[in-house]
């Protein structure tokens, strides 16, 4: 489709793609509009550009699904506890998923709020799997998991539903 945007989030600005095209639009935001931005993407055709997060970036936001709204002190706590990182590392790892643009990062207290939905995430990371190691092929992946596994009659039943809603 000639008319789909992709956007892309630099340090300090929103490049703004047409697929057939190269930039169309350059603007400087901040992290106070990031949400607004994120929002109305879809309102205007288009997607962002894939944020890869690493696994201890995962824990970050996995503490963030769960919890809600929450202070980098309270992230911190939570990830002491699960996995042991002190302050320092987890106020690193929070500072990389603010640059990403996966979070966004307000006062009082850094509070820290998730501007992407760990259901978002799941796509992703379920399409780059598909496609790097089953060349981009669903039903390889699916029989892969099959196979590894002896399903209870329940189980078959609930991926035949799954299955079937999808028709």
């Amino acid at each position: 489709m000639d008319n789909e945007y992709a956007f892309l989030l630099s340090q300090d600005f929103l490049h703004i793609f047409r697929k057939t095209t190269l930039v169309v639009l350059t603007i400087p935001y901040d992290y106070s509009s990031m949400e607004y931005i994120v929002k109305n993407t879809k309102a205007l055709g288009g997607s962002f550009m894939e944020i890869k997060l690493f696994d201890s970036e995962l824990k970050i936001m996995d503490v963030l699904w769960r919890e809600g709204d929450t202070t980098a002190k309270k992230i911190s706590d939570i990830l002491n506890k699960q996995v042991g990182w002190n302050v320092n590392t987890t106020y690193t790892l929070i500072k990389r998923c603010i640059a990403k643009g996966a979070i966004k990062r307000s006062e009082p207290n850094f509070m820290c709020h998730a501007l992407i939905a760990k259901e978002e995430v799941q796509e992703q990371e379920t399409t780059e799997l598909i496609n790097k190691v089953f060349d981009g092929s669903a039903d390889l992946l699916f029989a892969s998991l099959l196979s590894r596994k002896n399903l209870s009659p329940e189980e078959i039943e609930r991926l035949k539903q799954i299955v079937n809603n999808l028709k």
